[in-house]
């Protein structure tokens, strides 16, 4: 049965009668949403789980009876799954990417999808159990469930963090890096009271252009970007928290940032700004124009609010490319795979461990009702400390070693004594 394109409007559900004799899987998006009203929330996710059922669940199982969808029938799903993801991954690895009817590229599915495949199934045949079409639901038999491997959360280091924020300066600046090196070697040689046709002669561009290069200078100008991600990875604002950041929001005098719309109540919180964050975003007020109070602080160039898609496309990914290449040019590794806005709030939070500020602080500065992610962020702080003792250690028994080679008094064999570890703050923000 072909779906509807619009989606059942808010707050009025379908009967949740199915037509009388109904025994196969095939179902309606308003039956979608009634029998998977328990995981389905929220628009993307109702998007996401109709597009797992059109284009995985029912070209499998459309065509079977209820009766005959079983415990191996689901198995031999999930092992078919798994077999095609591997040969998508296969047929990238050689350059040869499989495509799909429509000409768009196969991606592979991870185990975690497969999972939610499942698990839709199962709430659909949920609803089958209730209504007596099946004695029982053999998608929720154990073993039919893989094992999901977790992506670990990035944490950008302090140099990575200084060339992500230098590189998004550098992209609002109306001159590129590029222009200004010309336009400063033009001034010098022209200093040295060389003639502009020889100017242009040694850059090999044209007269005219040569004088153009050299009226160029970097201008001191406050950058949209720049200020975004200093306050993502300044304050551990979630990415669609800053999105609805309005002017009113920012409470200078107190310092700290108003978040009164959140996704969980947690979320509802008073963020504190540390000076430096502080500083970046009274200069960022000062750049607009007269905002109303409703206003969002961090518009677009044509003043509409930004979504989370727009901070990702236009100010993450283009600092995180230019980063690379800046770092690239000194010889340095790139920044580490898939920088996202979480990256940023790991890296917050990770700095806010660093500095000694307590867990409950750091969790209720993130809106972090669960301490899970918190403690998890906190261990990875702890165990490089561990590492940097332990570093330090090393270097001290070398270097014993080698003075008393060379007749100095101290001992190979002592070590450093561990540093005693100072307990957090209770509160406050790091300077």
């Amino acid at each position: 049965m072909c779906l509807p394109r619009s989606r059942p409007a808010s707050g009025s559900r379908p009967s949740r009668s199915l037509p009388t004799g109904r025994t196969r899987l095939s179902t309606s998006r308003d039956e979608l949403a009634d029998s998977t009203e328990a995981v389905v929330q929220g628009a993307n996710v109702y998007e996401h789980y109709e597009y797992m059922l059109t284009h995985h669940l029912l070209p499998r199982f459309a065509r079977l009876r209820l009766s005959q969808i079983d415990y191996s029938l689901i198995d031999r799903y999930v092992e078919t799954k798994q077999l095609e993801s591997e040969e998508v991954r296969e047929a990238a690895r050689r350059g040869v990417p499989l495509l799909e009817a429509s000409g768009a590229r196969k991606r592979p599915l991870s185990n975690s999808t497969i999972n939610v495949t499942v698990e839709l199934l199962s709430a659909i045949l949920d609803e089958a159990v209730r209504r007596k079409l099946l004695p029982a639901n053999p998608a929720r038999e154990k073993g039919l469930r893989l094992k999901e491997q977790r992506a670990r959360g990035n944490v950008l280091e302090i140099d990575e963090l200084e060339d992500l924020l230098a590189a998004a300066e550098e992209l609002d600046q109306k001159v590129t890096p590029k222009v200004l090196e010309r336009g400063a070697a033009a001034r010098e040689l022209r200093q040295q009271g060389m003639e502009w046709k020889e100017i242009a002669r040694r850059l090999g561009v044209a007269q005219t252009t040569a004088i153009y290069y050299a009226q160029q200078e970097a201008k001191h100008r406050i950058s949209p970007r720049r200020t975004i991600i200093a306050c993502l990875v300044g304050s551990g604002l979630r990415n669609t928290e800053l999105c609805r950041i309005d002017v009113r929001d920012m409470d200078f005098a107190h310092r700290h940032i108003n978040v009164e719309d959140a996704k969980t109540e947690a979320g509802v919180r008073k963020v504190d700004l540390s000076p430096m964050l502080l500083d970046d975003l009274l200069a960022w007020r000062a750049s607009l124009v007269d905002p109303a109070s409703d206003s969002p602080f961090f518009p677009t160039r044509t003043g509409k609010r930004r979504t989370k898609d727009n901070i990702n496309a236009r100010v993450l990914r283009p600092a995180v490319r230019r980063a690379n290449e800046r770092r690239a040019e000194r010889g340095l590794p790139p920044l580490p795979k898939r920088v996202t806005s979480h990256t940023l709030r790991r890296t917050y939070i990770s700095m806010m461990f660093a500095a000694g500020a307590e867990l409950p602080y750091v969790m209720a500065q993130v809106g972090h009702g669960d301490s899970k992610v918190t403690l998890e962020i906190y261990a990875r702080v702890l165990k490089r400390r561990d590492r940097d003792d332990i570093r330090r250690a090393f270097d001290h028994l070398l270097l014993g070693r080698g003075e008393s080679e060379a007749g100095a008094p101290e001992a190979a064999s002592e070590l450093p004594k561990r540093p005693t570890r100072k307990r957090p703050r209770a509160s406050g923000i790091p300077g």
